[in-house]
């Protein structure tokens, strides 16, 4: 018979409770941001937003734009989660560190092959490159002064060990031109949901209890 002490079976349902709270938070604020994602894109149909050239006149393409971008990002999160024993340290999980174990988690459940990966890799890579610029850099106008101490930004890598290389100030504005264009819309959504679509490729995971 195992004994176990009260301060053990304390310990335990606070991981347990922890767990349950990190799983039903994640997957909760998933679904409200799928929402949000389809209530904007509705508008941009409903306003034509995709035939203007500038952003400055798509509002709901802005928004939409942020959100998917937070939206991937915490997806990502989500299945480094999922398939790492539910460790709650890969919620957060910062650029590089998120993108290797991703992908690493991808190759060891072996349901992509690797053109699948690659042309994934480049799209997750220009999507947090997406979200960094509005958040820290400036979108769609980015701040000369953000940018004036780097030649270059490190581009994650896809496997653990690995260089990412990396992404001159040109490759940041040809990014930031291209997402700043309404009429990229479709494609860029295409893009979005790909992303999605290989994340749903992998088996659902048991909490174990």
């Amino acid at each position: 018979m195992i004994d176990y002490s009260a301060s053990d079976l304390t310990q335990n349902l606070k991981e347990k409770h922890e767990l349950i709270g990190n799983v039903l938070g994640s997957f909760g604020n998933s679904n409200i941001r799928g929402h949000h994602i389809k209530y904007f894109e509705d508008r941009i149909k409903e306003l034509m937003e995709e035939q203007n050239k500038d952003v400055v006149e798509s509002p709901n393409f802005y928004a939409w734009l942020c959100i998917f971008s937070e939206h991937i990002f915490w997806l990502l999160r989500k299945f480094c989660m999922r398939h790492e024993a539910f460790n709650a340290e890969h919620l957060d999980l910062q650029y590089t560190k998120l993108v290797t174990t991703f992908f690493d988690c991808c190759r060891k459940l072996g349901r992509h092959s690797d053109d699948d990966i690659n042309e994934t890799y480049d799209k997750i890579a220009e999507v947090l490159m997406l979200r960094h610029a509005i958040i820290h850099r400036g979108f769609p106008n980015t701040l000369p002064i953000s940018l004036s101490n780097q030649r270059s930004y490190s581009k994650p890598s896809p496997t653990n060990g690995a260089r990412g290389g990396s992404y001159s100030k040109e490759d940041l504005k040809s990014i930031i031109d291209k997402f700043s264009n309404p009429q990229n819309f479709e494609s860029i959504r295409d893009s979005f949901y790909s992303i999605c679509g290989f994340l749903s490729k992998s088996p659902s995971v048991s909490l174990g209890f």
